[in-house]
């Protein structure tokens, strides 16, 4: 029996309920979820905290000497990558924190750490093979120490709301307009500002059809103007902004929506490209990238993230061409089921069993 450490710390609170977590801590719970009893493998969670973490890079004093004796390996699957007396495998989702990240001091510390965590790594797991050459570019990974994994998508978009509870849903929001929606933590390379200019700039559609953002704000530091213009926009109904949402809501309002919108400039993967393509919504992301390789080509309109006129009609395709929109829900309800946590579970079980299997060799 293989058993595996997990730390659980991105999507639940040290006393054990569920944090408002992200698409970290969605993907690290269904690593969680999917590898536990595959195979006879056990998941052993631990919440790394972030004095501990940090502590076990600056102390000689074994920290995680317990917590070594319950497992066989450590998978890392956020940016917490404690110094570990067993095998580790770390998966790295992208560059975000080096080419868009801040200079605080937070930061400062933060990105060294990780440095040393993906160095000593024994393997190192990522999301597409576009993010290998970033891993080598920013991370220095060697690409013969990467293995690419996809991502299942999460099951519990598959599920069919009734007409009732979307309605319900709506109501509770007072959405009461036609919406295309964006699922996203508002960060600047997200690109909001310019997915802003466009629909602001479409009078013919923003003046019956909603945008509507789902996700909190990004660090303030960072992204102050765009948070402040998302504000104001919100306040003068503009466009719509909820904030975080339940689960629940957010199934809701997928299967509610016109078509969802993800125009960033950079993704390590884009969960939401899945959850629309699940929700049997039509699709607008960038020609680019992580995103580009997700979706696949012919299943969304892509777009240049850096041309305000060319998300501008992307989003009128995604609106007005109802033959566009026909052919992209059929296809993206084909390209969804290419992503299953089945398949991925087994790729990450055969890399923890590499691992081991080299370390007894040693």
């Amino acid at each position: 029996m293989l058993r595996i450490g997990i730390s659980t710390s991105s999507y639940l609170n040290s006393d054990g309920s569920y944090k408002d977590y992200d698409g970290l801590g969605q993907f690290t719970r269904l690593v969680k979820e999917n590898i536990d009893g595959l195979d006879g493998a056990r998941v052993v969670p631990f919440n790394v905290s972030a004095a501990r973490y940090l502590l076990s890079y600056v102390s000689p004093f074994p920290f995680y000497s317990t917590f070594e004796k319950s497992i066989d390996l450590f998978h890392a699957t956020d940016f917490r990558v404690p110094k570990l007396n067993v095998p580790v495998v770390t998966t790295v989702h992208d560059a975000i924190c080096l080419k868009y990240g801040d200079k605080s001091l937070k930061r400062r510390i933060a990105n060294p750490l990780f440095q040393k965590g993906i160095d000593r790594a024994d393997r190192v797991i990522t999301d597409c093979h576009a993010m290998v050459a970033d891993l080598e570019k920013y991370w220095g990974v060697n690409p013969s120490k990467v293995d690419v994994v996809y991502p299942g998508r999460d099951p519990f978009f598959d599920h069919r709301c009734k007409f009732s509870e979307i309605e319900t849903c709506l109501k509770a929001f007072k959405l009461d307009r036609p919406y295309i929606l964006m699922v996203s933590t508002l960060r600047n390379y997200k690109n909001i500002d310019r997915l802003l200019d466009a629909y602001l700039s479409l009078s013919s559609i923003n003046s019956s059809i909603d945008l509507v953002l789902v996700g909190k704000m990004g660090s303030e530091k960072i992204h102050k103007k765009m948070h402040i213009r998302v504000k104001q926009l919100n306040s003068a109904k503009k466009v719509r902004w909820l904030s975080y949402v339940g689960k629940d809501q957010l199934r809701a309002l997928y299967q509610g929506a016109l078509g969802a919108v993800l125009p960033s400039l950079y993704e390590g993967f884009g969960f939401p490209i899945l959850e629309a393509f699940a929700s049997e919504i039509p699709l607008l992301t960038s020609g680019c990238g992580a995103m580009q390789e997700i979706a696949g080509v012919g299943n969304a309109i892509f777009v240049d993230p850096y041309s305000v006129d060319s998300i501008r009609y992307g989003i009128e395709q995604l609106v007005q061409d109802q033959t566009l929109r026909v052919s992209l829900i059929k296809a993206g309800k084909k390209r969804v089921k290419d992503f299953s946590w089945d398949v991925a579970a087994k790729q990450m079980l055969s890399v923890y069993k590499k691992v081991t299997q080299q370390k007894e060799r040693v």
